[in-house]
């Protein structure tokens, strides 16, 4: 009660497309999410890969997301004596040394770091907002896995009930 206009877990409005945990240094990090299904009438959960999200991007805008030149914030829940806690400066988009597409994104909470990085962040958010995401309805029973650097994921809004449990898994 009283949070359903944030974009959180807790919100009932639109959540925008984010990684989990974006803020914490890699090592920390969780490599991937398992969404569990409890409570769920029509809420999707939804997925934009970062091939996706790669191939779309125009070769300027995919270079500059490459640059460490972005912080992102912790939630507001994990800030300290009210203040935040940030990020070393990080990429968004970038490809491993395997070539694959990486992405990582706080929904809200990313900082520019350079003008380059301001320009560079607003294409970023007009880009995710005209590509059309997988839309997955996780009803009680099922489950939806992926590897949380591979994806950004969000939600629709919605007024029904809906309780999907998260759980955090990494390689080792």
């Amino acid at each position: 009660q009283g949070m359903e206009r944030v974009q959180s877990n807790a919100g009932r409005v639109q959540f925008g497309f984010h990684s989990d945990n974006a803020f914490l240094p890699r090592r920390f990090r969780q490599n991937g999410i398992l969404l569990y299904g409890l409570r769920n009438q029509d809420a999707a959960t939804l997925v934009l890969t970062a091939g996706q999200i790669m191939e779309a991007a125009p070769a300027h805008l995919a270079a500059s997301l490459a640059k460490p030149i972005f912080r992102h914030a912790c939630p507001a829940s994990f800030s300290f004596n009210g203040v935040p806690a940030v990020s070393a400066p990080c990429p968004i988009l970038w490809r491993d040394e395997l070539g694959l597409a990486r992405v990582s994104a706080a929904s809200s909470s990313i900082e520019p770091l350079t003008p380059e990085a301001a320009e560079a962040l607003k294409s970023f958010r007009t880009l995710l907002m005209a590509l059309e995401p997988a839309r997955i309805v996780v009803r009680p029973g099922m489950a939806l896995l992926f590897k949380d650097d591979r994806v950004l994921h969000g939600r629709d809004s919605f007024s029904g009930s809906r309780w999907l449990q998260r759980a955090y898994f990494t390689d080792s």
